[in-house]
């Protein structure tokens, strides 16, 4: 079964329009070709009518349009690019005598060894509260798989 379905081109390729033929709703889909990227980003639009998925769609390639122009994040970061950035905060504390250097290991490992582990290639904007009730029963289960910072 051909997942894309019905699909529409607009502004010579830009995006298109679709229906998914995986999915069992009408909908119809959006995808967005993001300039300067290899990349798409994609959008449900939650309606079955052609006239209103167009003027979405629309709406919504002129939002990505905006957000590139005005280098705006479109993507939401991964848990692993937080827990990067968390990481470089504590060495930074560390660095100035805040945190000893061993704490900032722990607090790195723990992040590191469990939090990326668990859901590190997961957007954050995707993460509901159930994710967490999910985590706490999955790492009661788990051992690390990582080496310690202790030298």
């Amino acid at each position: 079964m051909n997942v894309i379905i019905d699909k529409q081109e607009f502004e010579d390729g830009a995006f298109i329009i679709h229906k998914r033929g995986d999915v069992s709703t009408d909908y119809w889909h959006c995808r967005v070709k993001v300039p300067g990227q290899n990349r798409y980003k994609t959008k449900c639009l939650k309606t079955s009518d052609l006239k209103e998925a167009r003027k979405t769609a629309y709406r919504f390639y002129l939002d990505i349009e905006n957000k590139v122009e005005n280098k705006i994040p479109i993507y939401s970061k991964t848990f692993k690019e937080v827990t990067k950035e968390y990481c470089e905060i504590q060495d930074r504390r560390a660095a100035v005598n805040e945190i000893t250097q061993k704490s900032a290991n722990v607090n790195k490992d723990h992040v590191k060894s469990w939090i990326n582990q668990y859901i590190g290639k997961k957007q954050v904007s995707s993460f509901k509260e159930e994710h967490f009730f999910e985590y706490v029963e999955w790492r009661k289960l788990q051992k690390p798989t990582h080496s310690s910072s202790q030298g």
